[in-house]
This record gives C-alpha cells, structure tokens and sequence, in this order.
C-alpha cells in the first residue's frame, strides 16, 4: 500500500480560534486585504474580524456573491494586485474563500482566468489565510476552486498548490448567525464531500477515516443544528466539514457532484442542494460497485437491511439518504425542482463534462445508464435499483 496525503500547512481549530488571527497576520507583513461577501462583510467581519487586527492595515473587499463567475474574480483578482497586500483572508462560506484562493494565487500573472482551467496553478506571491463561516464546502483546507467561466454552463474546478492556505482558522462562532437555508445546504455538501471521498476510486485509510468520521458527525449534528442552533451540533459540523475537506482534497469527489453540477443550471438552487437531491439515485448506482462501503453508509443512517444481497443494501442506501433529506424539507426528486425528461441528454452531456468526477467513481458511468439513473432521480423511483436502458 502507497499513498501521499496533501494538507494545509496549520489548521487552527476551536471556540474563539479566530483571535489568534492578528498573530498569524503579522507573520506575513502589514497589510492585508479581507475577501467576503456582503452579509458577512457586514456582520461577521465587524465583529469577530477587525478587532483581531488592530495595528494592522487591512481593506475590506465584500463584493463576493454565491456561485461567483469569471467576472467576480477578476475584480478581485485585480483589488489584490493593485493593493500590493502581504496576506488575502478569505471569510465566508465556499464562494468566498475559492475567490480569495484565487485572486491571491493569480494576482502576479495578467493571463486571463481561463487559461488556468486545467492547469496547475502553482504560484503565489502573498499570504493566504482562510476562516470559514459555513460548514460546509471544506474549502479552507482544499487545493481547489470552482468558478463558473463565460460561455459554460457549467462550474469549472480550479487546483493547484497555490490554491492551499498557508493558515486555516475554523472557529465554529462563525457559523451562529446562519440562516437555516444555508446551515443545511453547507452542511448537505459537507456530507456529500464524506460519502463521495469515501467511495471514490483514489481514497486511501487516512481518507477513509476521515470521511466516515465527517459522515458521523454530519448525520447526528445537522438536525441538531436546526432544531436548536445546538453548540455542539455546530462545534460538531464544523469538524464534519474540515474533516471532509480534508479527505475531497486527497480523493475527490465523484458523480454526486458531476451530476449536481450538471442540473443546477436548470433550477439555480445552492449546490448542496443540487449534490443531494441526487444523491439517494448516486448511491444506488454506486452500491453495486462496493457494497460493503455502501452498507457502511446505510448503516451511518441508521437503516436496518439484509446486506446478504447487494439490492437491499442499494435499496437501503438510496432510501436512508431520502429519508434523511425528507427530515431536513429538502426534495428528493428532480420534478420538485422543475426538472423533467426532456432535460435528461442536456443533463448527461454536462455530467460528462466533469471528466475527473466521473473517471474518479467507483462504478463506471455509462451513458445509458445515467439517463436510467435521472429517470429514477426525476421519479422518485426508490424501489427498484435497475439502471439497465
């Protein structure tokens, strides 16, 4: 056995863990951009951030919005080039931290973001420091970024070395003042990037340790979280999140997240929901490829199945996610978000467009079979695990 695990090179972690940041700051030199978003540039930063960095000069860039484009990040690209900053931090959620990631890595090169969509992007000149205020994306310990380019529909991942954080703060404070909408779509990706790290093709036991530990603590907590903003439910998801990231950044993720690429252009709803509402028909198809894993996974979910016979745990499986997403008022079909057949081959052909997912998930994905699969995903067809055409 033979596996190379990439990580950041200091992860803080803890209540108040965001108060080391002035500390970390000042190894980099004195002057410093923060990258946000609106809201949070106006509640989170305020509060939890600047008064970190007192003796610092420090601008605040919250022009950030979910699902950013080429455009938003050339802006930011050229706030940090024009800024000549020691240290980019990234706060937010996903969005935020994968535009910080990039402007911070691309600001020394003119060439345009585009040309950098497959390639390593493996230079950067300042500091990177990133504190997350979801739990959810993973991102603050990721060498990735997704950013939809003009002219594509769907969302490219960016990665690289330069992309890696030198410090990730994950103080779960951040995360108190979520609204429930995106507390569940942050934390459904978090639980999505643990169940696909998990099966995928490249995942080794430090991934796999990884991944079933975010599965545990994302399936026990969330509903926690929402019913009562519990403590240690957040304390709890913002481990699940790290802990996932962790294990997305070494063995990626797989078709859940091709496919949810795929059809979010169809219904633009946040992209842990788009991964999710797919997931029961994934994990269906995928059962067949590894059972065992996949039984591991029913039983995280509490189902109660023969695992004697591939179908039941498929079964088991599929509906266990279903059940879990019924608990949480997150759709389990397609045709609930305005989705039906006729978008199938649009649907196929975007998914295909993901080469890495799908080259990285543990049954091979024929074309045939995935239109069977979103008939059954737009359906709601849990019954019967067949994806022969």
């Amino acid at each position: 056995m033979r596996f190379r695990v990439s990580s950041v090179r200091d992860v803080i972690f803890g209540w108040n863990a965001i108060e080391e940041l002035g500390e970390i700051v000042g190894r980099f030199g004195g002057k410093a951009i923060i990258i946000t978003g609106r809201n949070v540039g106006r509640r989170v930063v305020p509060k939890h951030v600047l008064p970190q960095l007192e003796g610092v000069h420090v601008d605040v860039w919250s022009n950030v919005t979910p699902e950013p484009d080429e455009r938003l990040v050339e802006m930011a690209r050229k706030a940090v080039r024009d800024g000549r900053y020691d240290v980019v931090i990234g706060v937010g959620g996903g969005s935020a931290l994968d535009v910080a990631k990039l402007a911070a890595s691309l600001s020394h090169s003119d060439r345009p973001l585009s040309e950098f969509a497959g390639a390593e992007v493996s230079e950067r000149e300042s500091g990177l420091v990133l504190c997350p205020t979801t739990a959810g994306t993973g991102s603050e310990v990721t060498n990735l970024a997704v950013v939809k380019l003009e002219g594509s529909e769907v969302r490219r991942v960016f990665e690289g070395s330069a992309l890696q954080a030198d410090v990730a703060i994950v103080d779960p404070q951040l995360t108190l003042s979520l609204p429930k909408s995106v507390t569940v779509s942050s934390g459904l990706d978090a639980l999505c990037h643990a169940i696909e790290s998990f099966v995928s093709l490249v995942s080794n036991p430090f991934t796999e340790m990884l991944s079933m530990r975010a599965m545990e603590y994302a399936i026990e907590s969330l509903p926690l979280v929402l019913s009562e903003n519990s403590m240690d439910g957040r304390e709890r998801m913002s481990l699940a999140s790290l802990f996932a990231g962790m294990a997305i950044n070494n063995a990626g993720t797989v078709l859940g997240h091709a496919l949810g690429y795929a059809h979010a252009p169809l219904h633009g709803k946040p992209h842990g929901i788009s991964v999710a509402v797919t997931m029961p028909y994934v994990l269906q198809y995928n059962s067949f490829a590894c059972p065992e894993k996949h039984a591991t996974i029913a039983r995280a979910f509490g189902a109660n199945f023969d695992e004697g016979d591939v179908r039941n745990v498929a079964t088991a499986v599929g509906r266990a996610f279903a059940e879990f997403l019924d608990e949480l008022g997150v759709p389990s079909n397609l045709s609930e978000l305005g989705v039906n057949k006729k978008d199938i081959p649009a649907i196929v052909e975007r998914t295909f467009a993901s080469e890495k997912h799908v080259l990285r998930n543990p049954r091979p994905v024929r074309r045939e079979e995935l239109f069977a699969l979103l008939e059954k995903a737009i359906t709601g067809d849990l019954d019967d695990p067949d994806f022969s055409s």
